[in-house]
């Protein structure tokens, strides 16, 4: 019984050695891995000296192949992105005793059942229970499109008045055949830290306020070839600990306060948007860098769109754009100066409107207003570091105090033949002469205001500009 057992355990070795050994082409060459009945792929035709068998034709560099012959054996739980689930296999070759790996054949399964209603994810109870979402693809061979309003938020009230968390979600993957998230449909899901989305999701609305509050929400990965359009108001408001998110290049439109008060770094702007919505990144006090996509179609920057973004430095502003709304780049005088030096305008800017305090209080030092520009907003460059400015031939209209407290700003040069409208009084006067009006008032590095030499007299008698009368000289 002994030798039996010894020579099975013998025979054992064999077979595996039979596998792992290469097979010796007569030339020294140990380019196969295993031939004859198993998978073979080697550089030459050769006999296998080790198995006996006839010559196996062969290709390339010896692989053990993977392919039709390849079964699952058992199955496990899995994790991607922190989406867990139990539909993992363990690959083994039928023609060999070969383990060759694992795949997911199957990501949604073995999840917690979710409440799915002709392809719709409902807003039901039992769904605001579930720590880890998966939205399968399928449910009962039809496709799940859509994600109801409120699926997974509370949307009753707490008893403070205050909007209900819920603690519970932790980690969502998509489904490919969604094509819409639903209004406030992860809204105060507080716990959520990932959402990724299947590949070859036909995403393409995001809803007012789906994930408005997910505060420990790090990151959003959209599947490769994304064709997401749509990302709607106050999509990821509030979002505090969201650092990253790359907008797919097909997004057309993203809403107003959709990243408002979020952490994030860097974005990119693909070029098929045409307007940043309204506070779109106010408050992203962590927000370093802006690009916008090339031949960016982007028409408007609207009001505080990038509102208190005390980091960022510098950004190069599309040729589209014609407008840039108030207070887009403002910094309230509590949180100091923002941190931007540097505004840069693509050539053949459209620029025509700077809105009202559209650079106020930022550390801009130079900057060359478009020639394209017409009107000038209050306080536009209120309290900026300038030394120099060139006012463009087209601007007819100059707000109240559009460059009061430039406390450094020596020469003022305005190439429009016919005096420009100043709103009011102010417009380069001293940071502490808000309320009061005079030539005591004018900024004391001021030297010169240089004008056409043909309308030095006309600026001199002009409403407003007549104060600056001594200051005014003509262009040489």
């Amino acid at each position: 019984m002994k030798n039996v057992f010894t020579l099975g355990i013998i025979a054992l070795i064999a077979v595996i050695g039979f596998v792992v050994i290469a097979c010796d082409n007569g030339n020294g060459d140990q380019n196969c891995k295993t031939c004859g009945k198993y998978p073979c792929q080697c550089q030459t035709d050769i006999t296998c000296e080790i198995c006996e068998e006839e010559p196996c034709e062969c290709q390339t560099a010896c692989t053990h192949v993977f392919g039709d012959n390849w079964l699952p054996t058992t199955t496990a739980s899995w994790c991607v992105d922190g989406v867990c689930g139990n539909g993992i296999e363990t690959l083994t070759c039928t023609l060999c005793p070969e383990t060759n790996g694992t795949r997911i054949s199957d990501p949604c399964k073995g999840t917690q059942a979710l409440v799915i209603t002709d392809g719709i994810v409902k807003n039901d109870p039992a769904n605001k229970t579930l720590a880890v979402v998966c939205i399968p693809d399928k449910r009962d061979g039809a496709p799940v499109t859509e994600i109801e309003d409120f699926a997974f938020s509370d949307c009753c009230c707490a008893e403070n008045g205050d909007w209900a968390e819920n603690e519970t979600l932790t980690s969502v993957r998509i489904g490919a055949n969604v094509v819409t998230i639903g209004d406030m449909a992860f809204m105060e899901c507080i716990s959520l830290e990932t959402v990724t989305f299947a590949p070859n999701s036909q995403l393409l609305t995001i809803g007012d306020r789906a994930f408005r509050n997910c505060t420990s929400l790090e990151t959003v990965t959209f599947a490769p070839n994304s064709q997401l359009l749509t990302i709607s108001d106050g999509a990821f408001t509030s979002c505090e600990s969201l650092t990253s998110i790359e907008i797919p290049a097909s997004v057309t439109s993203i809403g107003d306060w959709a990243f408002y008060r979020t952490a994030i770094t860097s974005i990119t702007i693909p070029a098929s948007v045409t307007t940043i919505g309204e506070s779109m990144f106010d408050n992203c006090t962590s927000l370093e860098t802006v690009i916008f996509a090339p031949n960016s179609q982007l028409q408007t920057i609207s009001r505080r769109a990038f509102h208190a973004c005390t980091s960022l430095t510098s950004i190069e502003i599309p040729a589209s754009v014609t407008s840039i709304g108030i207070e887009a780049f403002f910094v309230c005088c509590c949180d100091g100066k923002s941190s931007l030096t540097t505004v840069t305008f693509v050539p053949n800017s459209q620029l025509q409107t700077i809105g009202d305090k559209a650079f106020s209080r930022t550390a801009i030092t130079s900057i060359t207003i478009p020639a394209s520009v017409i009107t000038i907003g209050a306080n536009a460059f209120h309290f900026c570091d300038f030394t120099s400015i060139t006012i463009p031939a087209n601007v007819t209209f100059i707000g109240g105090s559009a460059f009061q407290a430039n406390a450094s700003l020596e020469t003022v040069t305005v190439l429009a033949i016919i005096p420009p409208v100043l709103e009011r009084w102010g417009v380069f006067y001293n940071c502490d002469s808000l309320r009061e009006y005079g030539a005591e008032n004018i900024l004391d590095s001021l030297t010169a205001i240089f004008v056409p030499a043909d309308s030095v007299n006309a600026y001199k008698q002009a409403e407003r500009w007549s104060e600056y009368a001594d200051l005014i000289v003509a262009i040489e």
